[in-house]
């Protein structure tokens, strides 16, 4: 008799290339998307406007595709840099530093919607359309508020085996400030060259 084993050799190469062809989809969009970011803040001035350039030919941001390149491997590197530094450990510090990132936007949100709730009570313009009016805004915002601040300190917390908590966290924490603060450098001087 047959083994059933041998029938389904063909399941783990299969399965395999799907994860493979999944993988290059998710870099494609990752890459186009973040360059696409970077094209629209060209369009809008805040980047110098060789951002907001497209390729004759491939219809394309091309400027911001070539700088992007180079900005992602000086991350990199400097992710890479350290004492028992490797690969997989380097790739965890840029996730947990994407994350870190990407909360800080939510935290301005759910702070925005308790104020503005607040403010609709004391003006009365408009009824509140969440349930519980303002108090349930309010618990809705500080729920919202927790929830994205423990994932934030979730994201902080080193791995197991980390051999220097002290340099991860650095890298972690000097990283994500870093670009914060030069999010917060581009906007202000846009800003200002628009006022002047």
């Amino acid at each position: 008799m047959r083994d059933m084993g041998s029938a389904w050799f063909w399941v783990t190469p299969f399965a395999a290339l799907c994860l493979t062809i999944a993988r290059i989809g998710g870099v494609g969009a990752w890459l186009t998307g973040s360059s696409r970011v970077a094209f629209v803040i060209g369009l809008d001035r805040y980047f110098p406007p060789a951002f907001g350039r497209v390729h004759p030919r491939w219809r394309t941001p091309y400027v911001a595709i070539i700088t992007q390149a180079p900005l992602a491997a000086l991350f990199l590197l400097l992710s890479v840099l350290g004492k028992g530094t490797t690969v997989k450990r380097a790739f965890l510090i840029l996730l947990d530093m994407s994350l870190l990132i990407y909360f800080v936007p939510y935290i301005y949100l759910f702070v925005c919607f308790m104020v503005h709730s607040h403010r609709r009570r004391r003006d009365r313009a408009e009824r509140l359309l969440v349930p519980g009016g303002t108090i349930g805004a309010l618990i809705t915002g500080l729920c919202g508020l927790a929830i994205t601040l423990f994932a934030m300190i979730v994201a902080i917390i080193p791995p197991p085996g980390t051999p220097d908590i002290w340099i991860h966290e650095a890298k972690l924490g000097g990283g994500s400030l870093l670009l914060i603060l030069l999010g917060l450098f581009i906007y202000w001087r846009a800003k200002r060259k628009r006022m002047a």
